[in-house]
């Protein structure tokens, strides 16, 4: 499945441009990088009905990624 940047969690509105949080690129840069979509996708998770900060998303996405690393350790 093809991943759409303003889908993401990590996309932040920086003036009138939608840039990633992650990659500090416009959104389209970010595209025509991985046109296949980013490895970096993750669904906007919510928290009390408000949606989590970029941030956040980024922190949860490191531990994801921290967690299928280690389950090939082993």
């Amino acid at each position: 499945m093809i991943h759409q940047c303003l889908d993401c969690g990590l996309v932040v509105l920086d003036g009138d441009a939608w840039q990633c949080f992650k990659y500090r690129k416009l959104t389209s840069e970010v595209v025509l990088v991985n046109p296949e979509g980013c490895l970096s996708f993750i669904e906007r998770q919510f928290e009390d009905g408000e949606p989590l900060t970029p941030v956040q998303h980024l922190l949860l996405l490191e531990q994801e990624l921290k967690r299928h690393h280690m389950k090939g350790t082993i």
